[in-house]
């Protein structure tokens, strides 16, 4: 007990002085130099003056749990560390970790020229039925934008009054019924909100304030659980109704949940946009909603841009909690375009990325920051925010803090500092839903921040789209299909941002699987696409690709795309074999019957072509003279819409037979 209300008392009082930097002098910055020949990343650091030595670690795998050995450990006057083991296109982590007068850990995601990621994983939508109607447009534009980026998309509409329980088995059910990977859970609106843990029991509250300072004991929100899909979470034990709020309060079978901490890992990436009750705003959530979608679909199609620079504001200068904004921040941006400043002020003037602020809190305010009324009132112009301090971690209640930047500008807002959060993979086009995963899995791969032990507990939520990336750009746009002698020919406008080339994929209108069509990227900005063998509805992606370098090294970085649908009809190649003898119709749709038959010949003669409906009536007739080689004649039908058959029969009896499809518009 003296030890939690001793933590809760530096939450308060934390002095300044030595401690002023300690968040800062805990991160090692680190930044990488990537070279292609030959293939190097040179990790780079500010000399620290404070080590004794440096251990490097690397790990090729971010669901690795283990970093293994040092690869190199260095001298304490070190700055660089130069690997030599790497391979163009593929992806490394690294941990550089400093030991001596003061102890410092870095983490960087790098990679040369890392490969595109042309199979994105999958996005269940998560979404309170109360908005079906009234979002209506914002949804079906949001599920675009994810198709357009290569998603496959499943839409899962829930009431209020659902439980948790029942709302994880359709999650549980949708993953597991599904052919495409569905790694990303976006929670959209009230959906209910699991409560879960007994904080003050064997774990202190992640904020401090046990029984008497301010009794924030008992359950917390835990969105963390409907990412768990193989694990049983009990409610049968805890009992603990010293928090100060009933919401709080947990007793066997009352629906919330006994685990404090993830019983293992989660496998979902979850985020969620919960704007109800925020009445500091003076409009309704659906409005707060729509906006927010809004804003969501102009930054993921990159018609919103920002400066790429940060801002942080520690208020709690002998804490380690602003050592979160530290960290991401110089791993994804250049060192010297993150500056400490006013939250309010530096936002209020000019864009930023990334933003961080900390200080003492309350359920609607953060101080030294600002409250719930301030982000009402004030227009900022920020994308991503970390903000940290009590209560407004537990986030279920009126006007809270941390929902609060998501019905002003930002599109991304979690609780860093409590535990510490890793999202420094997003400099290589990851997602913050990535990072929002890694931080609730990490029991012992990243340091954690040792604060209040809230690593690796329940309620470690993202508020926002975890699908969100760093960066966007505007991509091609109008696709064109035609299809036309068994191929079909692809034409786009190229959008306003440069490139290095497009990608081009086929879909399976079946499972929505991406086939990736060139390997390499095309300049133009067309494509023929010879490859189709069966006659159906084919649908076609394009996608740019740039080459984006960042602090954490290069990568490809694809851009949302255009979509297009083309009815193909498979010519098969109509040979008989005593006169060997082909024939090509096209365009195969055509609109009025009108089209152009072309015919291979190896013998002067007469043919006569009959059009039949599909009961054999005949609806047009015609004859042609060929010559020996390749002959062409328009045919000028008009038939109503619909199939018919197309007959071929020469001077001697030989006859084949092909399908036409008109389609009267």
């Amino acid at each position: 007990m003296l030890r939690f209300l001793l933590i809760f008392t530096l939450l308060l009082f934390a002095s300044i002085g030595y401690g002023q930097k300690l968040a800062e002098r805990q991160v090692l910055k680190l930044r990488a130099e990537v070279t292609s020949d030959p293939a190097t990343i040179q990790l780079l650091w500010p000399s620290t003056g404070a080590a004794n030595q440096f251990n490097v670690y690397r790990r090729v795998s971010l669901d690795s749990m283990y970093w293994g050995n040092p690869i190199a450990t260095l001298s304490g006057s070190s700055t660089s560390f130069t690997d030599t083991s790497v391979l163009v296109g593929e992806d490394y982590e690294y941990q550089v970790v400093q030991t001596g007068a003061q102890n410092a850990t870095g983490y960087l995601y790098s990679g040369i020229r890392k490969s595109a990621v042309h199979h994105p994983e999958g996005v269940i939508l998560l979404i309170d039925k109360t908005y079906e109607q009234a979002l209506a447009p914002e949804i079906e534009q949001l599920e675009n934008d994810f198709r357009q980026e290569g998603r496959h998309v499943i839409s899962l509409y829930v009431n209020r009054s659902e439980s948790p329980r029942d709302i994880r088995d359709k999650i549980q059910g949708t993953v597991f019924s599904s052919r495409i990977w569905m790694s990303h859970l976006f929670i959209l609106g009230h959906v209910p909100v699991p409560y879960s843990g007994d904080f003050g029991g064997t774990y202190p509250p992640p904020d401090g304030h046990i029984v008497g300072s301010g009794s924030h004991t008992g359950a917390w929100v835990a969105d963390s659980y409907y990412g768990d899909l193989d694990q049983i979470w009990q409610d049968q034990v805890v009992n603990n109704t010293t928090g100060k709020q009933n919401r709080n309060h947990n007793i066997p079978g009352d629906g919330k949940f006994d685990p404090t901490k993830i019983p293992f890992a989660i496998e979902l990436k979850i985020g969620r946009v919960d704007l109800y009750d925020l009445p500091a705003f003076g409009m309704s959530d659906t409005l707060l909603l729509k906006r927010y979608l809004q804003r969501n679909h102009l930054w993921r199609t990159g018609q919103w841009q920002v400066t790429e620079r940060a801002v942080i504001d520690n208020n709690f200068n002998g804490l380690n909690l602003a050592s979160t904004g530290w960290h991401n921040f110089t791993a994804s941006l250049p060192w010297d375009s993150v500056k400490t400043g006013d939250y309010f002020s530096a936002q209020k003037t000019g864009s930023y990325l990334w933003s961080f602020g900390c200080g003492a809190g309350s359920y609607t305010s953060c101080n030294g920051v600002g409250t719930t009324s301030d982000f009402a009132s004030d227009s900022l112009q920020n994308v991503f925010t970390i903000l940290s301090g009590s209560y407004f971690g537990d986030w279920d209640v009126t006007d809270n803090l941390l929902r609060a930047p998501l019905a002003n500008s930002a599109l991304a807002s979690f609780w860093g500092g409590i535990p510490k959060w890793y999202v420094h993979t997003m400099a290589l086009g990851e997602t913050i839903g990535q990072g929002a995963r890694a931080t609730t899995n990490n029991s012992s791969v990243y340091f954690n921040g040792q604060f209040n032990l809230s690593h690796h507990s329940t309620h470690i939520s993202l508020m926002g789209d975890p699908t969100l990336k760093m960066r966007y750009y505007q991509g091609p746009t109008g696709l064109m299909a035609n299809a036309i002698n068994n191929q079909v020919l692809l034409s786009w406008t190229p959008g306003k941002d440069s490139v290095e080339g497009y990608h081009i994929y086929r879909i399976d209108s079946a499972t929505g699987v991406l086939n990736l069509l060139n390997t390499t990227p095309i300049s133009g900005t067309s494509f023929t696409d010879s490859t189709l063998t069966e006659s159906n509805t084919v649908h076609y992606l394009v996608r740019g690709v740039r080459l984006e370098t960042t602090p954490s090294g290069s990568y490809y970085n694809l851009s949302a795309g255009s979509r297009t649908s083309v009815q193909f009809d498979f010519i098969h190649s109509v040979s008989d074999p005593l006169v060997g003898q082909t024939f090509w119709l096209f365009p195969n749709p055509t609109k009025s019957g009108e089209f152009v038959l072309e015919m291979g010949i190896d013998r002067a003669t007469t043919w006569t072509l009959s059009l039949l409906d599909l009961n054999g009536k005949k609806c047009h007739e015609q004859q042609f003279r060929t010559q020996v080689g390749m002959n062409s004649f328009r045919v000028q039908s008009h038939l109503s819409p619909g199939v018919y058959l197309v007959r071929f029969e020469d001077a001697y009896g030989a006859a084949a037979m092909r399908r036409l499809v008109v389609t009267g518009n």
